[in-house]
């Protein structure tokens, strides 16, 4: 999971590509055990600083308040 964050948080390198980024937003059982659906919130929070473009999570609901929380997307 250290590794995966690491990645998230260097999404931006691959901006100049000019092309959108998409991550897989883990569940990581071995960290949040019982609260594995917390997972893909916190990821994706890390992959939202990296300027991920696109998040492909189970948890849509969940993922879209934190990003709306953290601004990385627009509320409507």
């Amino acid at each position: 999971m250290r590794h995966q964050a690491g990645i998230f948080i260097n999404t931006f390198r691959l901006r100049v590509l000019g092309l959108p980024v998409c991550h897989a937003l883990p569940h990581a059982f071995d960290y949040f055990e019982d609260e594995v659906r917390s997972a893909e919130g916190f990821f994706a929070v890390l992959a939202s600083l990296g300027q991920t473009s696109l998040f492909r999570t189970h948890e849509v609901p969940r993922v879209r308040a934190v990003l709306r929380t953290i601004g990385a997307i627009n509320g409507d």
